[in-house]
């Protein structure tokens, strides 16, 4: 044993901001009587001496610098931290981000001359480890060791004490999500629909390690929402086809633009779709010079395309979760087997509001956490394409009506 292991120092990052809630804590866990209102607390065990103190920045200008200068630089050190488990170290920076009080827990074992410690000695550490472990929860924290288990720790689902990372980028966990806040903070009353809704897609963020604050706004009731009609959404489909087929023409058949339009007109006069493309796209077909990367960024439509057909119903289950680009051929021939628009409707069978807007609620969830995360230069969570988000997120806040149903060239898409 070295000299260190004798002494040591351990942080509680909190999300907890009350100092008299985190000291009424701690005084039960160690079962130490006073007041709620210290800011210190001296422990004994035997030789051991504890020393813990909290620090808030709701305590003042001082408490709240040092607070924030501790987080600060922990996350700047972990930021650059290469591991494997990226999810994780996500989820870790942002655990911290939301740091508002810190405990700071010195120990030391006086009296003996030895370096190693004793049995007791260690017995009497452990007993301290386990007890701060213990009040994580409460305080809704993660611990950081110096010394020989130098990294950020926390208590899995099960209760087993785990290392989250260390500077190594190790880590024992697959999954790790920060603590959530306490409650909704609205701007109005919510309703138990759209609680419920985020609820129950925030179960699906957790099994897959993504993070999304608890209180981010939610999206309308359906009796609020103003969703497109069936005949709105085939038209809708029919058009991002056809634009999207236009431009894999020019970019894989290397058609000119009069060649690409004169290959799809056919179509257009089937459906009687000349009205169903915004001004934007009207613009696109005849321009007889197009940019490659317009072309590129039409082509995208095909994963639009595969939400309206899902909304249509002309797709079965859910909407797959947004890791890959939709199947091109298969929503290609999906809407190119009919020859009109009344074969279309009569063959779908249209999503619901509930169903537009749960998913709706998703894809907004997760395309807050793909524009966070690109911002602070990690990659996307859980595998995500975040093309592939922007567009589903485009194609579902159209579907619900989104920005008092603006039409497509207009569609609000803002995380």
């Amino acid at each position: 044993m070295t000299e260190e292991q004798k002494a040591g120092k351990i942080f509680l990052f909190c999300k907890e901001s009350s100092q008299e809630r985190i000291m009424k804590c701690l005084r039960d866990a160690f079962d130490v009587p006073g007041s709620a209102h210290d800011t210190g607390l001296e422990l004994h065990n035997g030789n051991l001496n504890v020393t813990l103190r909290i620090y808030c920045e709701s305590a003042g200008d001082e408490e709240q610098e040092l607070v924030r200068s501790w987080s600060d630089r922990a996350r700047g050190h972990f930021s650059r931290v290469e591991t494997a488990v990226v999810d994780v170290k996500t989820n870790l920076l942002y655990q911290l981000e939301g740091t508002e009080s810190i405990v700071s827990v010195d120990y030391v074992f006086e009296g003996e001359e030895s370096e190693f410690l004793t049995e007791a000695e260690e017995a009497a550490k452990r007993n301290m480890e386990q007890t701060l472990f213990r009040v994580l929860s409460d305080l809704r924290a993660v611990m950081a060791f110096r010394g020989e288990k130098r990294g950020f720790y926390c208590l899995d689902a099960s209760g087993m004490e785990k290392l989250i990372l260390d500077g190594n980028g190790n880590s024992e966990m697959e999954r790790f999500l920060p603590y959530k806040a306490v409650g909704y903070v609205p701007g109005n009353e919510i309703e138990t629909e759209q609680l419920n809704r985020r609820e129950k897609n925030r179960r699906e963020f957790e099994a897959r390690g993504v993070y999304v604050p608890v209180f981010y706004p939610l999206l309308e009731t359906e009796a609020e929402a103003d969703c497109r009609t069936p005949y709105e959404i085939a038209a809708r489909a029919v058009a991002l086809m056809l634009v999207a087929v236009f431009s894999e023409a020019m970019l894989a058949k290397k058609m000119s633009q009069k060649e690409a339009l004169e290959f799809i007109q056919k179509r257009i006069n089937e459906f009687g779709a000349d009205d169903f493309f915004s001004l934007k796209e009207w613009n696109y077909l005849h321009n007889e010079d197009p940019k490659e990367s317009e072309k590129i960024s039409y082509s995208w439509q095909y994963e639009n395309l595969y939400v309206m057909e899902w909304a249509l119903g002309l797709i079965d289950g859910p909407l797959d979760f947004p890791d890959h680009f939709c199947a091109v051929a298969e929503a290609a021939q999906l809407l190119t087997a009919f020859h009109s628009m009344r074969e279309i409707l009569e063959a779908a069978k249209p999503r619901s509001a509930k169903e537009l807007l749960d998913a709706c609620d998703m894809i907004f969830c997760l395309d807050w956490a793909c524009t966070d995360t690109r911002m602070r230069d990690l990659p996307a969570p859980a595998g995500m394409d975040g093309g592939v988000v922007f567009e589903r997120h485009k194609a579902l806040n159209w579907l619900v009506g989104a920005g008092e149903k603006a039409d497509w060239d207009h569609v609000p898409v803002d995380t």
